[in-house]
């Protein structure tokens, strides 16, 4: 499907000059990007850098057949018109010259005086003028292409990295404004051959910033101009996919096709997320029809000052049975505040991004009496259920949230995912490239695109080249399906526990909830202090609550897919599922490889009771030796707490883990010993928790397990509730 636009006047326009600014030309109110001009930068770029590196590992496809065709469907006559414009001599020289078949402005890229930043203002000033033909699009403003180059773009988080892209496509921002990162449509990266640095991985930082400050964002597009080609690279929750690279001079109706495309294609087709707009609060307030908003529609969002909510709908539960949703029937979510945010900056992978949320239709309440909700929008591998189906087959049980609603996001019609509606069924033409080393510059021969194969290098800039990756363990790009779940039940990590005796009960019933799911033929697989929350209510049952069911599996019928990934959060996984080697108690082994059961998810809960006791001086409160400085001699609690939870390697963990359970543990000089004087009544429950799982591993039998640790649990909260009120020991 080409898209098109309304005819042209024979009048052509006349687009304004850009030239590098030397200084910033910003003009707005005070109020304007608020919480942008009090943002800090923490996070280091070589941090970026370092994380993109191993995320994407394995995961970038480049030089794809009929890329630029497929994402940027063009009418051919527009751009056609559009080249006939371009060659054009009115208003004044052409902007491209055909009997020399280049840009006019553009510099000799082989002259010994050339640099990088020649290309900046031709580039903007050609970029303008191909997307003032194009015509306007009644579907957003209209694009404007800039270069602020020593600048970073606002941003409104705490912890951006200082990265300054060379040129920006831009959405709802004057000419004279520099464009925050939220505004940004489209990031580019310039380089001259002569460059150590990555010009894709230069692309990538800018395009995961962008995922990290704009909510609205499916995928991302990202451009790098490498002398005179030009490569588009699509980044979504598959990973990356780039296009064949073109000669803009050699090729000028590519550039067409691309500059106009990202001017007149619909904003769902280029991006962006057409279900997730913003209101603003006022007209809740006034109870007023709120008018839905893009994002870079609204200069004056300030997440931190809740003047503006993200709105979202939902398919709503039938009345007939909850736990199936309706084919027709939405109902509207107003997200109040976030909980976890973080991932969505992950560009391969869920994205995961939490928020409070409110029913539309308790907006007219006061505050305090609205029903607060847990709102999740996530990616999913295709080739795995939904988390609002497991929910649903676990159906209302205690221990476990409840389940509100959920589904897959639609748009255009459509099911959202990267293959069909981000890709366009376009698929990797070879192996996946490397990005995981600095390019280093190499003149190519004829024979090899490496030219001196002596010369180690991951790829040359002037060819945009990235070597394959060879090895038998890569898998192809998986494909990701959007979805959302709304939870009914909300609550708060169970790190943040008042008491002793809050802490057991919250376990107890999320182990519970964990009991009733495994009876409904469901193993969850990733048992974190963050996926067990305390609900603040006073029947037992449901003073704690699992949460998290991305992860889970029906374990009677669960096959294992050779590119699955480690399922869990690293220091709470048991040994046996993180190496794959039976712990050391075991007297009788089986023959294959440890396989995930409940017991090790109750050993994950063992782990966390544990980091919690080792960590916590009073409520809410780290212990201070845990917060200090790493000493040239540490303390015997630094190394053990270090080595069991915050290693940075695996095999530490595994060791350290191992060593607790193994044939002869000295649990009580390596453990217990630590405990903080405020989770010492909580002693004898581990020394009892810890029992059961070694004693359950020597014999490698779990018929049981879990009645027994509940009843565990069960003793210490008795012992507890007869206990006098607990007072803070720091």
């Amino acid at each position: 499907m080409s898209y098109t636009t309304p005819p042209k006047s024979t009048t052509l326009p006349r687009a304004a000059q850009f030239v590098l600014p030397n200084t910033p030309r910003v003009k707005r109110s005070h109020s304007q990007y608020a919480s942008q001009q009090h943002s800090s930068v923490h996070t280091l770029v070589g941090e970026v850098d370092t994380q993109l590196r191993a995320q994407l590992h394995g995961a970038i496809y480049i030089d794809t057949p009929g890329f630029l065709e497929q994402i940027f469907p063009v009418d051919a006559t527009l751009i056609d018109n559009t080249f006939t414009a371009c060659c054009s001599p009115y208003p004044g020289l052409p902007q491209y010259d055909q009997t020399r078949e280049c840009w006019t402005a553009f510099p000799d890229v082989e002259s010994d005086n050339f640099a990088e930043k020649a290309l900046y203002a031709p580039f903007v000033n050609v970029a303008n003028f191909i997307t003032a033909v194009s015509g306007e699009n009644s579907d957003h403003p209209r694009v404007l292409w800039s270069s602020y180059p020593h600048h970073s773009p606002l941003a409104w988080t705490d912890h951006s990295a200082d990265m300054k892209p060379d040129i920006v496509a831009s959405l709802g921002i004057p000419r004279d404004e520099r464009p925050p990162w939220r505004f940004i449509h489209v990031p580019m990266e310039v380089k001259k051959s002569s460059s150590p640095a990555a010009a894709l991985l230069q692309v990538l930082k800018y395009q995961r910033q962008i995922f990290h400050e704009s909510h609205d964002r499916r995928f991302v597009i990202g451009i790098t101009l490498a002398k005179t080609n030009i490569s588009v690279y699509i980044a979504d929750r598959s990973g990356v996919l780039g296009s064949d690279k073109f000669d803009l001079h050699q090729d000028p109706k590519s550039l067409i096709r691309l500059i106009a495309g990202i001017q007149t294609l619909p904003l769902s087709r280029l991006g962006w997320d057409p279900t997730m707009k913003l209101v603003a609060s006022a007209a809740f307030e006034e109870n007023s029809t709120p008018s839905r908003q893009w994002s870079f529609m609204v200069k004056d969002y300030d997440p931190k000052a809740n003047n503006y909510y993200w709105i979202v709908d939902m398919p709503k539960p039938r009345d007939d049975d909850r736990m199936k949703m309706s084919e027709t029937a939405i109902e509207t979510f107003v997200l109040a505040s976030w909980v976890s945010i973080s991932r969505g900056a992950t560009i391969l992978g869920r994205g995961t991004r939490i928020w409070k949320a409110w029913k539309k239709d308790e907006m007219r309440l006061p505050k305090d009496k609205r029903t607060m909700h847990i709102f999740k929008d996530t990616w999913r591998d295709e080739r795995r259920s939904l988390e609002g189906e497991m929910y649903a087959l676990i159906g209302e049980q205690e221990g476990v949230a409840k389940m509100h609603s959920y589904g897959v996001v639609k748009v255009d019609g459509e099911d959202d995912s990267t293959f069909t509606l981000i890709r366009r069924q376009l698929r990797p033409a070879g192996r996946p490239r490397h990005v995981d080393m600095y390019q280093n510059h190499v003149t190519p021969s004829v024979e090899s695109p490496l030219g001196d194969l002596s010369v180690q290098v991951k790829y040359v800039i002037d060819e945009d080249y990235l070597p394959p990756i060879e090895s038998r363990d890569d898998y192809p790009p998986r494909n990701k399906i959007h979805s959302r779940l709304v939870l009914a039940t909300y609550g708060w990590s169970v790190k943040r526990f008042l008491s002793c005796l809050e802490l057991v009960q919250g376990l107890k019933d999320a182990i519970t909830g964990h009991r009733n799911s495994y009876r409904q033929g469901i193993l969850h697989r990733d048992i974190s202090p963050g996926n067990v929350l305390i609900t603040g209510k006073k029947e037992p049952g449901n003073r704690g609550v699992l949460i998290d069911y991305d992860n889970s599996i029906e374990y009677k019928t669960h096959k294992t897919i050779g590119d699955d990934g480690l399922s869990g959060t690293d220091p709470f996984i048991s040994p046996e599922i993180l190496d794959q080697q039976y712990m050391p108690c075991v007297t009788s082994r089986p023959r294959e490889e440890p396989k995930h059961d409940a017991v090790h998810d109750l050993e994950s809960f063992f782990w966390v009771l544990l980091y919690l006791c080792l960590a916590r001086a009073a409520p809410c409160i780290r212990r201070k030796e845990l917060m200090s400085a790493p000493l040239p001699m540490k303390t015997r609690l630094q190394k053990s707490f270090g080595r069991l939870f915050e290693a940075r390697d695996r095999s530490t963990l595994v060791l350290s883990k191992r060593e607790v359970f193994g044939v002869n543990p000295a649990l009580e000089d390596d453990i217990i010993l630590f405990i903080s004087p405020f989770c010492s009544p909580l002693t004898c429950l581990i020394s009892e928790f810890h029992g059961i799982l070694h004693e359950a591993y020597k014999s490698y039998s779990f018929e049981g397990i879990h009645d027994k640790v509940i009843a565990a649990f069960e003793r210490a909260e008795l012992s507890l509730v007869h206990q006098p009120p607990q007072r803070r020991k720091v």
